[in-house]
């Protein structure tokens, strides 16, 4: 319930975790309205079904954008409101994934023209994209680029503004090649959960509807939970980075971590007992 109440109440990590999870499960939920009665077998039914997941999800985003700018005024700080504005992109993200479904549906009755909703889709898919690994996973850092004034190098400057950085954080997992599969993967299959939400896509008769939804949904559970173990893991990581796991800034005595799954931090992670 509190998904679908996230306009009136307060958004944790829990509430749009779960939420993401329903964005992916297009294909179960429509099976569960139509095997309940509520609705009939339709392209309409899919639709309605893949939309109302990044419909609660837009709305989360605007709650947290809300709550956001009150801490923001409070602390009248430049980061604060980069934060709070961050949601609102966020919300773009699942605003583009509803008109992504609307236009394939529209295509599929044939009132708007395939390559218009295809494109629209694969907008919608690098969006996704972008965010996962900029944001959900920071596994890429993306920074406008600041000449120096009187430099040599203005042109290179103004054509490439912008510099990449790869893995901007302290990593939990071992083998750095691990992240670049799961972005690989992510970038092959971020199409996949719109094709599962709206099948009626002109393929030939290679596979029948039933069989390309079972395919799709399929791929998109498995993109969905390499999603889920990299997601974390950055949470994970953010919270260590800014000592909200352990709700302290002073830190004294030096914590030894036995996983051998963890990768080995350049700095210490220390720990204060004081006071314990």
């Amino acid at each position: 319930m509190r998904v679908m109440t996230a306009p009136i109440k307060s958004v944790s990590f829990t509430d749009f975790f779960l939420a993401d999870q329903l964005t992916s499960q297009a294909t179960a939920i429509s099976d569960a309205v139509i095997a309940t009665g509520l609705a009939h077998e339709s392209g309409i039914t899919r639709a309605v079904a893949g939309a109302c997941p990044h419909w609660f999800r837009l709305w989360q985003c605007v709650r947290r954008f809300r709550d956001a700018r009150l801490v923001a005024r409070a602390r009248d700080g430049v980061v604060t409101r980069w934060h709070a504005i961050s949601h609102l992109i966020n919300g773009g993200k699942y605003l583009t994934s509803i008109a992504a479904i609307a236009t394939r549906l529209l295509a599929a009755r044939r009132v708007l023209p395939w390559p218009l909703a295809t494109t629209l889709g694969v907008l919608s898919a690098l969006y996704s994209l972008l965010w996962d690994l900029t944001m959900d996973w920071r596994i890429l850092s993306i920074q406008t680029f600041c000449c120096p004034a009187g430099g040599k190098s203005k042109v290179g400057c103004y054509l490439f503004p912008l510099r990449f950085a790869l893995m901007p954080r302290e990593g939990c997992v071992q083998a750095r090649w691990k992240y670049a599969a799961a972005a690989l993967l992510d970038a092959m299959l971020r199409y996949v959960w719109l094709m599962a939400a709206v099948p009626a896509a002109p393929m030939g008769d290679a596979f029948s509807e039933q069989a390309r939804v079972s395919i799709f949904a399929a791929l998109e559970i498995l993109r969905r939970s390499v999603w889920n173990v990299l997601r974390v893991e950055n949470e994970q990581s953010a919270n260590a980075g800014s000592y909200r796991a352990v709700g302290v800034e002073t830190f004294g005595a030096e914590l030894q971590l036995g996983d051998a799954f963890a990768a080995p931090s350049s700095e210490s992670l220390q720990l204060s007992i004081e006071g314990l």
